[in-house]
């Protein structure tokens, strides 16, 4: 289990974002292969199901509310089929969450047996790799005299949490070297994003690392080759910003001016687009509040609101929001669930954390920030590993204080 566990966070920690088509098929990647096929040896095997058992139990109250999650969407787009039809992708994207539930179990189980740190390594590898790759082939080449990563906003995301998942590596672990080149490398490659999203989200997570180091009660482990590697980055880090200084500014300026405020959606201004998707989604949630219009039947209800909407409609096929997406084709119940799906795991922090409570809650206020954001500007949050991930992860060294305390 323990060599899987490394092997699947790698995966999961690339997701599916890389650019090679040929490593993807219908919507599922290496690491899904793996995952399927540990899954069906536990299904032969007492003993290899036995930690998912485990957790199972442990988790039941979380397990449940996405059971019921998942329940609200089929009924969603089994009423829904009657005006916008269904599609067997529909049920494939409906019963997911069961999919990553299982996910979830697996990263606690793991963590609960063998601590976080090789887990979350192999998963910050995987963000490594997708992130390169991601600049090594760019979406746009001179872009303000550089390059703009592959799929900015999504790499963008994934770079963000990976900063988010370094800080539990000196939060839990007590080790800086290691989260501190991570950190490095993801905030450096978020700036090629050219993404406000994505460096509110990155800044925020490097809040919580300095936090974490700032406010632990125990003394971290740093050693002289972590010093002189810190001293080091941050020297480099100093040099770069005053040597840059003004290209930085200019770029700021550049992203505002590219912002559009006064600009209608069809003109470009994203401001507009946004509060178009707001508009739009309120009013699909509030015309049907229990049930929403059904999952994946956001772009036809949305492009029938083209003259409610009048300039701002910008074309799409979704909200650019998980919190909007859930709320529009789910209902209200619906995305009362998904908030818990969401934030339970984070209730578990406080109880594992070995922090004084100011820098506990600075430190849970930066995590929290860069999940409400990350939400707030693509669907991943619901569709992709990293959220559910972390939730396993978050479980699992819950378990593991919560053992600890009862042992001690």
């Amino acid at each position: 289990m323990y060599l899987l566990g490394l092997v699947l966070g790698f995966f999961w920690g690339i997701g599916q974002n890389l650019q090679w088509e040929w490593l993807y098929a219908y919507g599922t990647g290496p690491g899904d292969w793996i995952f399927l096929g540990y899954l069906t040896l536990c299904a032969a095997s007492p003993a290899l199901r036995a930690p998912l058992q485990e957790a199972a139990l442990r988790l039941r109250s979380y397990a449940t509310v996405i059971a019921v999650f998942v329940a609200l969407t089929l009924l969603s787009s089994t009423v829904n089929a009657y005006v916008w039809g269904i599609e067997a992708r529909d049920i494939i994207e409906a019963v997911r969450p069961l999919y990553y539930l299982l996910l979830v179990l697996f990263v606690a189980a793991w963590t609960f047996r063998y601590g976080l740190f090789g887990i979350v390594v192999a998963f910050l590898c995987g963000i490594s790799v997708a992130g390169v790759d991601a600049y090594l082939e760019p979406a746009w080449r001179d872009f303000a005299g550089t390059n703009v990563l592959w799929n900015p906003n999504g790499i963008g995301n994934l770079l963000a949490i990976g900063v988010v998942m370094a800080s539990l590596l000196i939060a839990f672990e007590r080790s800086i070297l290691v989260p501190a080149i991570f950190t490095t490398a993801f905030l450096t490659l978020s700036i090629f994003t050219f993404s406000k999203g994505t460096w509110l989200m990155a800044l925020a997570g490097f809040g919580a690392c300095v936090t974490a180091a700032v406010g632990a009660r125990k003394r971290l482990s740093i050693g002289r080759l972590g010093k002189a590697v810190l001293t080091l980055t941050a020297f480099a880090l100093i040099v770069i910003v005053l040597r840059y200084a003004g290209s930085i500014v200019e770029l700021v300026a550049l992203k505002l001016q590219a912002t559009q405020y006064g600009d209608s959606a069809s003109e470009g201004g994203t401001l507009a687009q946004r509060f178009g998707f707001v508009i739009a989604s309120w009013y699909m949630a509030t015309s049907s509040p229990l049930i929403g219009v059904g999952i994946s039947n956001y772009e036809q209800a949305y492009d029938g609101l083209r003259d409610y909407l009048g300039d701002y409609f910008w074309e799409t096929d979704n909200p650019h929001s998980a919190w909007l997406y859930v709320m529009a084709c789910m209902g209200f119940p619906a995305l009362l669930l998904f908030a818990v799906i969401v934030f339970f795991p984070f209730t578990k922090l406080p109880s594992a954390l070995q922090m004084k409570a100011a820098a506990k809650g600075t430190y849970l206020a930066c995590i929290l920030t860069v999940v409400v954001l990350s939400g707030s500007v693509l669907l991943h949050l619901l569709t992709q590993y990293y959220s559910w991930f972390m939730a396993g992860v978050l479980f699992g060294v819950w378990s593991r204080a919560k053992a600890a305390t009862r042992m001690g």
